[in-house]
This record gives structure tokens, sequence and C-alpha cells, in this order.
């Protein structure tokens, strides 16, 4: 929704709320809440200044099916779903989502969740370690390098090791990555490939002409779909898509040194092999060109009103033929996230759980935010 609020902006505005919301409605603050209390209602708003939506359209806003084909989506990019995917969210979090708008003066989008639990711990915290794979901690892993020159990218890497003892250094393109390299010749680089002054792959031939820091393993953090040539496929241990999560950090890692420990002869071998053995969870569509995954996008929306079909009226007839024509565009495009809806989807067809097919359709819209996700960060 912040997303939407920020493109849909030209002028004005755009403000987020957050509050608590006492039982008859008013806002309360920390200092006023009872120390007893454990739960709170929460309230989020996002408000603009910026198109606005018709009355008209106000109540149809959230149907997925409408979303992708209206003309707003057309001239201003995106699908058109991110509002059916936020009313889902909401409500499966046991919350509402509603809207107040006037074409041409902006919108306002509240959330309410009521009865949220306060928790004193640290919610990043919890999130690493429940992603540690905890195989890392016995590695020699106390420099590591992350370079990359969107600091919010940079967070997110320091992240996944800020509950580990381990020296991290920071550069926002190559050249500030070669001076660190050279002082401090860390254990492990974490590289971005595109930006400015030095890219990676420039960094990369630099480091691997050198005697002293030739064997550095090299993890590629880059939004590229895969490594764009032999070459860079050779200079490299790992390769991972953003956006990244820190269990794919960690799976790489342990799975590059414990390669490295087997002291392979041939290095380059071993890199490549490294890059194109890499789990699907690491390296999701590898396997698909840009170009591809626009075509796949578009046949996956002519099959919206399919599953809007589906979906409502749950005849095992239809519900075979969605599956079936999903199947056949699996085979041109073997897209992971599609091949695991189908196999979720045929997994629940085959014990007719009518209310898991109906969630696993109503899923599809999901899937195709994903994706369009993927083509637009090329």
């Amino acid at each position: 929704m912040l997303g939407n609020a920020i493109k849909f902006t030209e002028e004005g505005y755009v403000k987020v709320k957050v509050s608590m919301i006492d039982d008859q409605g008013r806002e309360v603050d920390g200092v006023s809440l009872d120390h007893d209390t454990s739960l709170i209602n929460l309230k989020i708003v996002v408000e603009d200044t910026g198109i606005g939506i018709d009355s008209a359209e106000q109540e149809i806003i959230f149907d997925p099916l409408v979303q992708s084909e209206n003309k707003t989506a057309r001239e201003y990019g995106g699908t058109g779903l991110g509002l059916a995917i936020s009313q889902r969210l909401t409500h499966i979090l046991g919350g509402t989502i509603t809207v107040e708008s006037e074409l041409g003066k902006g919108s306002k989008f509240s959330l309410f969740f009521p009865n949220i639990q306060i928790i004193s711990s640290n919610p990043r915290t919890t999130l690493v370690q429940e992603n540690v794979n905890p195989s890392i901690d016995s590695l020699n892993l106390n420099k590591i390098m992350i370079v990359d020159d969107i600091k919010s990218s940079r967070d997110i890497l320091i992240q996944c090791f800020e509950d580990k003892n381990y020296q991290i250094f920071l550069a926002s393109d190559g050249i500030e990555a070669l001076e660190i390299t050279h002082q401090e010749q860390p254990y492990l680089i974490l590289l971005d490939l595109k930006m400015p002054n030095m890219g990676g792959e420039e960094f990369l031939k630099i480091i691997r002409s050198e005697p002293q820091l030739q064997d550095i393993p090299v993890i590629v953090v880059t939004a590229s779909i895969e490594p764009e040539s032999e070459e860079l496929k050779k200079s490299i241990q790992g390769f991972i898509r953003k956006p990244v999560k820190c269990s794919e950090v960690f799976c790489c890692i342990e799975r590059i040194f414990n390669n490295l420990d087997n002291k392979s002869p041939n290095n380059h071998e071993l890199c490549q092999t490294m890059v194109e053995n890499i789990d699907d969870d690491v390296v999701t569509i590898r396997n698909l060109t840009v170009e591809e995954l626009s075509e796949l996008f578009d046949q996956l929306q002519q099959q919206q009103q399919k599953c809007q079909e589906a979906s409502k009226t749950l005849k095992t007839r239809i519900i075979k033929d969605f599956i079936s024509s999903l199947t056949q565009i699996r085979n041109k495009y073997p897209y992971l996230p599609l091949i695991e809806y189908i196999n979720a989807l045929e997994k629940a067809f085959s014990t007719y759980n009518s209310d898991k097919i109906t969630e696993i359709f109503n899923d599809f819209s999901a899937l195709l935010v994903d994706l369009d996700f993927a083509v637009n960060q090329q």
C-alpha cells in the first residue's frame, strides 16, 4: 500500500501513521497504557494526496481479476494486484482494511488489527535465530565484507550476522571494496554486481589476478536472474538473487566452505559446479530469461478467469482443466513457484480438501505479484 501511495502521488504528501486504539476507538500511547495489558488494538493508516479512486470503483478495487485489467495498472505499470494481496494478508492476520478516497484528491487506507499480543523480545533477533543453520557457527568466518551501493541491501545482510561475533566490513563500490580487501583480506565477500565507479565484475577480475586475494570465496548477491557469463561463473563460489533471505545466505555459505574443505584440485571447476548446483531456494528462477518470465506472466494472467471460475464452483472438471492448463505452462516455463503451486493444488485436489483448494486458488494472485516483481527487477 505504501508503494502504491508513492507511485500514484506526484505532489503533496504520503503519510503513514501507526497507533494503538482502545476498546472505545480512542488512540492511546505507551505511557498511559496499563502495565498489566497484554493485548492492544493496532491501527495503521496510509494516506496520500495522489490520483484518488472513483467512488464507483472503491467496492471492486480489492478484486484481483478486476485490478489486473484496469486502466490504472496499464498506465502506471505493475499488475494492479497489490491491494488484493494486502486485503488477503490483512484477513489472514485477523484484521480489516478499509478505504476512503476522492478522485483527484487522494486516498486513505486504514488497517485495523484487534487483540495484538505485546511481546518484549526483539523480533529481528528472533527471525535471524530461526533461520540460522547451526553448522555456520563452526566455520572460520571472522571477517566478512559486504559490497553494495544500496544501504538497505547492506543492512539486510548485516542483520543476518548480527548475532555472530564477526568483523563486518562495508563497501559501496568496487574501489572501496578493493581497498578493504587489500588491507583486511576478508574470509568471505558478499558482492553486488551493478555499482557506480567500479562494478562487481571488474572488482572480481582484479582480485582473481592477485595471488594473495584470488582464493577468497565470493558470493554474488544481485537482482540478476543468473550469472551473465561463463567467466563470471568461474570467478564466484555462490549466486543469490535479491530479495535476500538469511537462510539462503547461510545455506550457500555452508555449501561453499564444506566444498572448500574437500580441497578440490581445480578451483575454477569447483566454482562453476557451485553456481550450477545451488539449491532452487537460492536461485529460484535461474533457468528462465527475462523474456521467458514476461511470457510466463502473460500466460498466467490469461488463466485468472479460469481460476476464479474454479474457485467459485469447485467443480471437478473445471479444477482439472485449470491444473492441466498450468501444467502445460509449467512444462514450457519451469518456474519454481509455479511448480510448487501446482504440486500444492494437486495434493489438495487428490483428497478434495475444499477449504485447502479454495485457499490455494486465492494464492494465485500472489503468484502473479511475485512473478511481476521478478520481471520488473531486471
